[in-house]
């Protein structure tokens, strides 16, 4: 597997898996924040058997949303270096094909609803695409 293969693979997984977990987990916490009420005991003191539930959510929402941000901008990071590696393709066509397949993530069929090209034109120059990039596929071996 050649880096910017790697480089792919991670951004599918931060696209698809990990950023939606993580963007989840922190509407989770926030849910919880909101939705805790305080509970005081008779004396008027607050009640903390297991500590402050709502700053305890609060604290995680926090630290959730961080996660997010980080896994975000290392998104970022890496369409931008695979971007780099498109740019050098020669044809427009193939060098707007890859954008779409390995940097927005579109299927070939979406690719061939949104440039209005047939399928097989896009099959065809998204692995004319492959070679440029030195990527290799099971088709390809």
């Amino acid at each position: 597997m050649t880096e910017l293969q790697i480089k792919i693979a991670r951004i599918r997984q931060l696209d698809k898996d990990l950023i939606p977990e993580a963007v989840e987990d922190a509407e989770r916490y926030y849910a919880i924040a909101t939705n805790c009420t305080v509970r005081y005991d008779n004396d008027g003191t607050q009640h903390t058997e297991n500590g402050n539930s709502k700053e305890k959510a609060f604290v995680e929402f926090a630290d959730a949303q961080i996660k997010v941000n980080e896994l975000s901008d290392e998104l970022a990071d890496l369409k931008l270096e695979v971007k780099k590696e498109i740019d050098q393709i020669a044809d427009d066509k193939q060098r707007r094909f890859a954008k779409l397949y390995y940097i927005d993530q579109l299927s070939q069929k979406e690719i061939s609803r949104k440039s209005h090209y047939q399928y097989g034109t896009v099959r065809n120059d998204l692995s004319n695409a492959r070679k440029a990039l030195n990527l290799m596929t099971l088709n390809d071996i």
